[in-house]
This record gives structure tokens, sequence and C-alpha cells, in this order.
């Protein structure tokens, strides 16, 4: 979470698959210690991803220099 709080904007919101909707510590550090919202659902406005599965999502980059554990983070890579 730190590492992705240190290059998105305080008070973004992060989609997230909803296999992840029970992984509290996920949430919570996001929303405690960063202002950052995850939400479910996709709109125009989104730009972040994370995943515990390495996907391949339409409009989005694999961000692989941040080197998570256990999770991936994209971001839009076309507006």
């Amino acid at each position: 979470v730190k590492k992705i709080a240190a290059i998105i904007p305080k008070e973004s919101i992060v989609v997230f698959p909803i296999r992840l909707s029970q992984n509290w510590s996920l949430r919570g550090y996001f929303a405690r210690y960063h202002a950052v919202g995850l939400t479910f659902e996709f709109t125009p406005e989104t730009n972040y991803y994370i995943s515990d599965e390495k996907e391949s999502i339409k409009g989005f980059q694999l961000i692989e220099s941040l080197e998570l554990d256990g999770f991936y983070f994209y971001k839009r890579s076309i507006y």
C-alpha cells in the first residue's frame, strides 16, 4: 500500500476485484493511512486498478516497477 500511495494522488479511487472484498487489511490501510478509496466498478474516471492476479485490462498498463508482494497494480494508459 505504501508503494502505491507514493505514486498516486491522495484521495484517489482504485478499482479492485470483488474477490478481494474481504481483504480488510488492504482496504483499511488504503483508507486510513492514505485517504485512498476502493471500489469494484470501473468508470470513465477510473485511473487505477489493483489485483491479486496478473490480468490484461484494456486501456490499463501494469506498473511492474512497483514489485508488489502478491498484488499487481495498473494505471490507465489510454485517455
